[in-house]
Protein backbone atom coordinates (compact mmCIF):
# COMPACT_ATOMS: atom_id res chain seq x y z
CA UNK A 1 0.00 0.00 0.00
CA UNK A 2 2.74 2.68 0.40
CA UNK A 3 3.83 2.61 -3.52
CA UNK A 4 0.38 3.91 -3.62
CA UNK A 5 0.49 6.40 -0.71
CA UNK A 6 3.53 7.96 -2.60
CA UNK A 7 1.73 7.69 -5.99
CA UNK A 8 -0.91 9.93 -4.65
CA UNK A 9 1.77 11.95 -2.56
CA UNK A 10 3.03 12.62 -6.17
CA UNK A 11 1.49 15.42 -7.07
CA UNK A 12 1.32 14.70 -10.93
CA UNK A 13 -0.31 10.98 -10.19
CA UNK A 14 -2.42 11.85 -7.13
CA UNK A 15 -5.94 11.33 -8.73
CA UNK A 16 -4.38 7.89 -10.12
CA UNK A 17 -5.15 8.66 -14.07
CA UNK A 18 -3.24 5.29 -14.93
CA UNK A 19 -5.93 3.12 -13.64
CA UNK A 20 -8.70 2.47 -16.38
CA UNK A 21 -11.13 1.16 -13.70
CA UNK A 22 -13.08 3.77 -12.02
CA UNK A 23 -14.18 1.29 -9.53
CA UNK A 24 -10.52 0.42 -8.94
CA UNK A 25 -9.39 4.55 -8.70
CA UNK A 26 -11.89 5.12 -6.41
CA UNK A 27 -11.16 1.74 -3.83
CA UNK A 28 -6.91 3.09 -4.04
CA UNK A 29 -7.87 6.42 -3.07
CA UNK A 30 -9.97 5.59 0.03
CA UNK A 31 -7.56 2.80 0.77
CA UNK A 32 -4.75 5.47 0.76
CA UNK A 33 -6.09 8.37 2.71
CA UNK A 34 -7.11 5.96 5.20
CA UNK A 35 -3.33 5.34 5.24
CA UNK A 36 -1.70 8.70 5.35
CA UNK A 37 -3.87 9.32 8.26
CA UNK A 38 -2.40 6.21 9.90
CA UNK A 39 1.13 6.91 8.83
CA UNK A 40 0.95 10.70 9.72
CA UNK A 41 -0.41 9.63 13.28
CA UNK A 42 3.17 7.97 13.87
CA UNK A 43 5.26 10.71 12.73
CA UNK A 44 2.94 13.61 13.76
CA UNK A 45 1.90 12.80 17.49
CA UNK A 46 5.21 14.00 18.76
CA UNK A 47 5.29 17.25 17.23
CA UNK A 48 1.47 18.40 18.62
CA UNK A 49 2.95 17.71 21.74
CA UNK A 50 1.58 14.22 22.72
CA UNK A 51 4.15 11.43 23.68
CA UNK A 52 2.67 8.42 22.20
CA UNK A 53 -0.73 7.55 20.21
CA UNK A 54 -0.48 4.15 22.83
CA UNK A 55 -2.16 4.35 25.95
CA UNK A 56 0.17 2.45 28.83
CA UNK A 57 0.01 2.60 32.21
CA UNK A 58 3.19 3.41 32.95
CA UNK A 59 4.38 6.16 34.75
CA UNK A 60 6.53 9.10 32.92
CA UNK A 61 9.76 9.31 33.67
CA UNK A 62 9.42 13.09 33.66
CA UNK A 63 7.08 12.82 36.49
CA UNK A 64 9.58 10.66 38.84
CA UNK A 65 12.62 13.21 38.37
CA UNK A 66 14.29 11.31 36.37
CA UNK A 67 16.05 11.53 33.02
CA UNK A 68 14.46 9.94 29.59
CA UNK A 69 16.25 6.77 28.84
CA UNK A 70 17.90 6.77 25.58
CA UNK A 71 17.33 2.33 25.07
CA UNK A 72 14.54 0.87 24.38
CA UNK A 73 12.76 0.86 27.39
CA UNK A 74 11.29 -2.96 28.62
CA UNK A 75 7.81 -3.35 29.41
CA UNK A 76 6.72 -3.40 32.91
CA UNK A 77 5.10 -6.60 33.91
CA UNK A 78 3.13 -4.78 36.73
CA UNK A 79 2.05 -1.63 34.85
CA UNK A 80 -1.49 -2.32 35.50
CA UNK A 81 -0.71 -1.91 39.02
CA UNK A 82 -0.33 1.88 38.44
CA UNK A 83 -3.04 4.30 38.83
CA UNK A 84 -5.81 4.79 37.17
CA UNK A 85 -5.76 8.41 36.79
CA UNK A 86 -3.03 8.52 35.49
CA UNK A 87 -4.44 6.09 32.63
CA UNK A 88 -7.57 7.89 32.14
CA UNK A 89 -5.96 11.53 31.86
CA UNK A 90 -3.21 10.52 29.61
CA UNK A 91 -6.08 8.38 27.13
CA UNK A 92 -7.78 11.87 27.32
CA UNK A 93 -4.92 13.69 26.40
CA UNK A 94 -4.19 11.01 23.61
CA UNK A 95 -7.63 11.23 22.11
CA UNK A 96 -7.82 15.14 22.00
CA UNK A 97 -4.32 14.94 20.46
CA UNK A 98 -5.38 12.41 17.96
CA UNK A 99 -8.73 14.29 16.88
CA UNK A 100 -6.96 17.16 16.42
CA UNK A 101 -4.14 16.02 14.34
CA UNK A 102 -6.98 13.92 12.27
CA UNK A 103 -8.68 17.34 11.94
CA UNK A 104 -5.84 19.18 10.73
CA UNK A 105 -4.57 16.13 7.90
CA UNK A 106 -8.04 16.30 6.60
CA UNK A 107 -8.22 19.83 5.90
CA UNK A 108 -4.69 19.42 4.40
CA UNK A 109 -5.77 16.41 2.03
CA UNK A 110 -8.61 18.57 0.86
CA UNK A 111 -6.84 21.86 0.12
CA UNK A 112 -3.80 19.47 -1.32
CA UNK A 113 -6.90 18.03 -3.58
CA UNK A 114 -7.64 21.37 -4.70
CA UNK A 115 -3.92 22.11 -5.84
CA UNK A 116 -3.58 22.80 -9.69
CA UNK A 117 -1.70 19.83 -11.02
CA UNK A 118 1.63 20.44 -11.78
CA UNK A 119 2.69 20.36 -15.10
CA UNK A 120 5.31 17.47 -16.13
CA UNK A 121 8.83 18.78 -17.40
CA UNK A 122 12.07 17.80 -17.31
CA UNK A 123 14.02 16.84 -14.10
CA UNK A 124 10.56 16.97 -12.08
CA UNK A 125 10.79 16.03 -8.34
CA UNK A 126 8.02 15.72 -6.30
CA UNK A 127 10.44 16.40 -3.12
CA UNK A 128 11.14 19.48 -4.55
CA UNK A 129 7.11 20.44 -4.83
CA UNK A 130 6.63 19.70 -1.38
CA UNK A 131 9.68 21.70 0.01
CA UNK A 132 7.97 24.58 -1.89
CA UNK A 133 4.37 23.88 -0.24
CA UNK A 134 5.46 22.50 3.18
CA UNK A 135 4.50 25.80 4.79
CA UNK A 136 0.94 24.89 3.54
CA UNK A 137 0.87 21.50 4.39
CA UNK A 138 3.02 20.71 6.98
CA UNK A 139 2.09 17.26 7.62
CA UNK A 140 1.48 15.95 4.65
CA UNK A 141 5.14 17.37 3.44
CA UNK A 142 6.45 15.40 6.46
CA UNK A 143 5.48 12.52 5.44
CA UNK A 144 5.59 12.77 1.82
CA UNK A 145 9.40 13.36 2.74
CA UNK A 146 9.12 10.30 4.88
CA UNK A 147 8.07 7.83 2.06
CA UNK A 148 9.85 9.29 -0.93
CA UNK A 149 13.41 8.30 0.08
CA UNK A 150 11.82 4.59 0.68
CA UNK A 151 13.78 2.62 -1.69
CA UNK A 152 11.33 1.40 -4.52
CA UNK A 153 13.31 -1.98 -4.50
CA UNK A 154 15.57 -4.30 -1.99
CA UNK A 155 18.13 -4.53 -4.65
CA UNK A 156 20.26 -2.08 -2.61
CA UNK A 157 20.04 -3.95 0.49
CA UNK A 158 20.58 -7.43 -1.61
CA UNK A 159 23.94 -6.09 -3.16
CA UNK A 160 25.21 -4.91 0.41
CA UNK A 161 24.40 -8.56 1.65
CA UNK A 162 26.36 -10.02 -1.16
CA UNK A 163 29.25 -7.66 -0.89
CA UNK A 164 29.85 -8.01 2.70
CA UNK A 165 29.65 -11.85 2.24
CA UNK A 166 26.93 -11.53 5.35
CA UNK A 167 25.72 -15.35 4.12
CA UNK A 168 28.30 -16.61 5.07
CA UNK A 169 28.57 -15.07 8.39
CA UNK A 170 24.74 -16.12 9.12
CA UNK A 171 25.15 -19.37 9.36
CA UNK A 172 22.96 -22.04 10.98
CA UNK A 173 25.51 -22.38 13.35
CA UNK A 174 25.73 -18.39 14.37
CA UNK A 175 21.95 -17.42 13.92
CA UNK A 176 21.59 -15.65 17.08
CA UNK A 177 23.71 -12.72 16.31
CA UNK A 178 22.91 -9.36 17.05
CA UNK A 179 22.88 -7.10 14.20
CA UNK A 180 25.30 -4.76 15.46
CA UNK A 181 27.70 -7.92 16.22
CA UNK A 182 27.07 -8.80 12.10
CA UNK A 183 27.93 -5.12 11.10
CA UNK A 184 31.20 -5.33 12.72
CA UNK A 185 31.92 -8.74 11.28
CA UNK A 186 31.30 -7.28 7.98
CA UNK A 187 33.58 -4.28 8.41
CA UNK A 188 36.25 -5.72 9.46
CA UNK A 189 35.77 -8.53 6.96
CA UNK A 190 35.77 -5.93 4.13
CA UNK A 191 38.63 -4.18 5.40
CA UNK A 192 40.57 -7.45 5.23
CA UNK A 193 39.40 -8.25 1.82
CA UNK A 194 40.55 -5.23 0.71
CA UNK A 195 43.95 -5.23 2.43
CA UNK A 196 43.11 -2.36 4.74
CA UNK A 197 43.80 -4.50 7.97
CA UNK A 198 46.55 -6.73 8.53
Amino acid sequence: MLHFVATYLDPSLRYFAFVTSVADRNLFLVQVLESIHVLSEDITLDDMGCASKDVTNEPETECMGEATPTKKKKTNPFSWFYSIEMASQKSTDGMQCSESLRGTIETELFQYNLEKVPQPRVGYNPLEWWEEKQILYHNLAQLAKRVFVIPASSAESERHYSAFNARNIITPMRNHLNPETVQAISVVLDGYNNSLID
